[in-house]
Parts: C-alpha cells; structure tokens; sequence
C-alpha cells in the first residue's frame, strides 16, 4: 500500500507535537532534568523541526512505506516518553531514556530516504519472539536483547509487518509498549470477543 499524502501530513504533524512537548519541558517552572539539559533540548526541538520541514516539499508517491512507519514509530515512542515526563508526578524516566527517543526520531526524520529495508532473517526472529508461549506481550527492548538485534531494527520489523504483528491498547509497568503477533492475539480471544471487537474496531 503506496504512502499517501495524508500519511506524510500524519507524520509531520506527530513530528511538530513532539517539537512541542521538547520546547514544553525546555520551558518548564522546574526542568525535571536539570538546567543543564535545555540547551541539548533546545538543539533537539530546533533539528526536529528542521527535519519535519523537510518533509513538506518531499511528494509522498517517493516515500518508502517502510521508512514512513518506522520514522512514525519512533516518533510516537519519543512522544509517548515526553508526555510522561511532562505529566504532573510522573517524572522518573531517565533523562538519557527520553534523549535518546528525540534523537533516534529525528534521525529517522532525516534519513526518510535511506532506511534499510528489514530482512527475512530479522523478521523470522521477531515473529519467533512474539509467538513464543512464555510471553503473552512482549516488549520492543525485550525482543531486541532475545533476537540480538537493535531496538531500531525490531521498530522496522514491527513497523513494516502491521498485517501480522500487533500493538496493545495497554503498557506495561515501565510505560513501554507491547506487541504480540495477530494468530497469537486471534488464537487467545474467544468468539464473543472477536464480534465485539469488530463493533469497536479492534485488531482481532
């Protein structure tokens, strides 16, 4: 399925949010990090910006589908860390967690062209993980250290395989996102389930 251009907007206008949330916590009363850190954040909301920008002149037919799902993933996972940053009383993620997120996002951003696709090998291990029995959900981080790939790298996996692997409504303890594949997720919901989860919309 070709990107389109709403899909390249979609990306954009999640890559603007997470420019906001940086200037957010940059200009926040008390830096949950540190004074020290606003000018790393102020760097890093300046080149995401840059970065999006870029992204407009670009026609969305030369996209790889790909490249746009991954670059879109890890900018949700950089927003989703931002936000529970910014949340009142949840600011325990390590500042290092939270920098790294924005910098991998804009990577992807800048390098929208040039991400490797995933290979077969890759996604046979990553299927592996996720149907494994010991784990009903598992994690990006914990797939990555069982396969002895890159966290990115499972991204692309996860990212360019949306017909076969899952992402759940819920998180875990550490506010990390869990994925399962879609005949694990179909072979554990009963009947009834699966029409009420038609109604709604859901994966199964």
């Amino acid at each position: 399925m070709p990107i389109t251009e709403q899909d390249k907007q979609d990306l954009i206008d999640s890559a603007n949010t997470v420019v906001a949330q940086t200037i957010d916590l940059m200009n926040a009363p008390q830096p949950p990090f540190g004074v020290q850190d606003q000018d790393r954040l102020r760097e890093q909301a300046s080149a995401m910006q840059q970065a999006s920008d870029a992204l407009l002149p670009q026609p969305a037919a030369q996209l790889d589908q790909t490249t746009v799902s991954g670059a879109s993933e890890r900018v949700a996972i950089a927003g989703h860390y931002l936000g529970m940053v910014l949340a009142p009383g949840e600011n325990g993620l390590d500042r290092d967690v939270v920098f790294n997120a924005i910098d991998a996002s804009i990577d992807r951003l800048v390098n929208c062209g040039s991400i490797q696709h995933v290979t077969t090998d890759h996604l046979s291990k990553v299927i592996a993980a996720l149907d494994s029995d010991a784990y009903p959900w598992r994690t990006i981080k914990g797939v990555a250290s069982e396969v002895g790939i890159s966290t990115d790298e499972v991204i692309d996996v996860i990212s360019s395989n949306r017909d076969s692997i899952v992402r759940g409504t819920a998180v875990n303890s550490a506010g990390e996102a869990l994925f399962t594949t879609r005949k694990k997720l179909l072979s554990s919901v009963t009947p009834g389930q699966k029409i009420l989860g038609a109604f709604k919309n859901r994966v199964y």
